[in-house]
């Protein structure tokens, strides 16, 4: 039975929700006008939900320190990580391209889809895969950055860096060379770097950083709520094009982090073994990757589904696509494991399936060291 800690795993189920909420509103955000009621109304949540990837970045630092994973040798955490991620996307990748060809009767050349899959470009959201890749292969420099420097000065550090780089990465990146690569900043760890940072050191300080949130709830609160009202404002004026507003990433930028700190100031306030008991709970938190990686298939599927049920109307659509997309998608990561647990070997299913599909109970202690 496994044993983890209720505040991150129900940040890691909420921002598995809300990822997929996102990939849903994104269909009314891109049919509505800009500047009209209805476009405002799917585009706000929309955008204010968007600082999940971010969010999975900080948790992915915050437990590579809390696990005392860090204490690994450097090969045997690459091999662990390769199973664990890249068995599962590969796997995924293939799958994709084979319903890419059956929907939309789409010829995909070795070349596409080995440069697919080495960018994650494949699908719309895939470009997570190579984010994790690109820290996880940076695991020393992570080890003895960590470790060796304080935070005083590490933090500030990979704020700027992240805000410049942001900017001029992919300036820097083509100036090296005139080959066309599909770079984007959605898929370069500097972007996300300050999360990354500011994640391992929550993890290597993880008490400590609890009893300040605890402490400093109501601020965080208030920090937050700011925030929300300022970064909502700016979208409803950039996206609106009511008028330019250059600073609008960096609002967000900014907004993202007090809402990943919020939502784990509130989880810690939730009462002791809440979600120890829910099934449901635990195969999100246990499947979240899975679910991460199959959910835009299942989207797809719906969205051929809305057109032959003639659902013109997009409200109509969002309804359908909200009920249809959460309860398929954990159905069809359901068969998978039940599919690889018939007819593959278990070392196979590792490849295919991990994180492991066991039952596990959260758990949680006054003092917050992993049990």
């Amino acid at each position: 039975m496994k044993s983890r800690k209720q505040e991150l795993s129900v940040l890691n189920v909420l921002f598995c929700l809300l990822v997929i909420m996102i990939h849903i509103l994104s269909y009314p955000v891109s049919k509505f006008i800009p500047g009209t009621v209805k476009y405002t109304f799917f585009m706000l949540p929309w955008r204010l939900c968007s600082f999940v990837v971010q969010g999975f970045i900080f948790l992915s630092g915050v437990k590579l320190f809390l696990t005392k994973k860090d204490e690994m040798d450097y090969i045997p955490y690459l091999k662990m990580r390769a199973k664990a991620i890249l068995g599962p996307y590969f796997f995924c990748c293939i799958i994709y391209c084979i319903a890419y060809t059956i929907l939309y009767n789409f010829y995909i050349t070795l070349e596409y889809f080995v440069t697919g899959v080495v960018f994650g470009s494949l699908a719309v959201h895939f470009y997570f895969v190579p984010l994790l890749v690109q820290f996880d292969v940076l695991f020393p420099l992570w080890k003895k950055l960590i470790r060796r420097v304080t935070p005083i000065v590490v933090i500030p550090l990979a704020l700027v860096a992240s805000a410049y780089f942001e900017t001029n990465m992919i300036g820097i990146v083509q100036s090296f060379t005139d080959a066309e690569l599909p770079l984007f900043n959605d898929r370069i760890l500097t972007t996300y770097l300050s999360f990354w940072i500011v994640g391992c050191y929550i993890g290597k300080y993880y008490d400590r950083f609890c009893n300040f949130l605890r402490k400093a709830f109501p601020i965080v609160c208030v920090i937050f709520a700011v925030m929300l009202a300022v970064c909502g404002y700016a979208s409803y004026i950039a996206f609106n094009q009511i008028r330019p507003l250059p600073s609008i990433n960096t609002i967000h930028y900014v907004y993202s982090f007090c809402a990943i700190l919020f939502l784990m100031a509130l989880a810690l306030k939730l009462p002791e073994d809440l979600f120890g008991k829910m099934r449901l709970f635990a195969f999100i938190d246990n499947q979240s990757y899975n679910i991460y990686l199959w959910h835009l298939l299942v989207l797809v599927i719906s969205d051929f589904l809305v057109r032959d049920l003639g659902l013109a109307m997009q409200s109509l659509a969002f309804i359908f696509r909200v009920i249809f997309v959460y309860p398929a998608t954990f159905f069809g990561v359901k068969v998978l494991l039940m599919l690889t647990d018939r007819f593959l070997p278990k070392k196979e299913q590792k490849a295919i399936t991990s994180p492991k599909h066991t039952k596990y109970k959260v758990t949680y202690t006054k003092r917050a060291g992993l049990r």
